[in-house]
């Protein structure tokens, strides 16, 4: 089960990484007053308000879709594994389960 806890903590750390991030580019717009710059007439430092909007964007989108199904596949993945016995791909063992001392016999 050492295998699977691994698995768990890494992802929280990911999770709690990505997370992070997300509170800083949130604390960032609202430092940069991003609809105000987009409102002014003059439009003074619209690049780089939009650049930071589109990386909290995607990063939102990231954090609200693709990481839930990565961590529970991850787990999911690495429960079976301890759950059935397997070796893990990368301790030694190939895709299929055997060590390359066995495929050689």
């Amino acid at each position: 089960m050492r295998s699977l806890r691994s698995t768990v903590v890494r992802s929280a750390l990911v999770v709690c990484g990505l997370l992070a991030l997300h509170e800083m580019l949130a604390w960032g717009l609202d430092r940069t007053d991003l609809i105000e710059r987009l409102l002014a007439p003059q439009g003074e430092g619209v690049v780089p308000a939009v650049a930071l909007g589109g990386t909290f964007l995607v990063l939102r989108l990231t954090l609200l879709f693709v990481v839930p199904g990565a961590v529970l596949t991850r787990v999911g993945a690495a429960w079976w594994t301890a759950r059935l016995g397997l070796p893990r791909v990368g301790d030694g063992a190939t895709r299929t389960g055997f060590t390359h001392a066995d495929q050689q016999e």
